[in-house]
């Protein structure tokens, strides 16, 4: 299910500004859709909110099945170029 910035403006207490502000920042993701009208999944909203409105990346590591992890990340991999989850770490970042 998608929402509207205003729908969301809505959930959060804030103002329509405030959502777009955080969506043209990349604080709260978002989609455009038709070229100027924003979309945001319910499940981005609930991710928001859950991480206090900070954006946690996704770790860029690659499962065996050949699929991106995308679980939290929270460690930065050098040698990957971004950040990982605790699972694909590398075994000295947790000394």
């Amino acid at each position: 299910m998608t929402l509207t910035p205003e729908e969301v403006a809505n959930v959060l207490k804030l103002t329509v500004r405030t959502v777009y502000e955080y969506l043209r920042s990349g604080k709260l993701p978002g989609r455009k859709v038709g070229g100027t009208s924003w979309r945001i999944l319910e499940s981005d909203l609930e991710d928001f909110i859950r991480t206090g409105g900070v954006r946690v990346p996704g770790c860029i590591a690659y499962t065996e099945a050949g699929s991106l992890c995308r679980k939290p990340a929270t460690v930065l991999d050098p040698e990957r170029g971004g950040m990982v989850c605790d699972e694909h770490a590398p075994k000295d970042s947790h000394t």
